[in-house]
């Protein structure tokens, strides 16, 4: 799987990536109900 990055050039995409960015972004918020990892897990089935 690839992602295509703002230049142009294609790149394999970076499950850890993606889940550290989702973590920084959920900061603060009630884990009890936000969970970035199963999110993005869920996001990729």
């Amino acid at each position: 799987m690839h992602v295509i990055k703002r230049d142009g050039r294609q790149e394999r995409v970076m499950f850890d990536k993606i889940t550290s960015r989702i973590q920084k972004l959920c900061y603060g918020l009630n884990t009890e109900f936000v969970d970035p990892v199963s999110y993005e897990m869920h996001k990729n089935i």
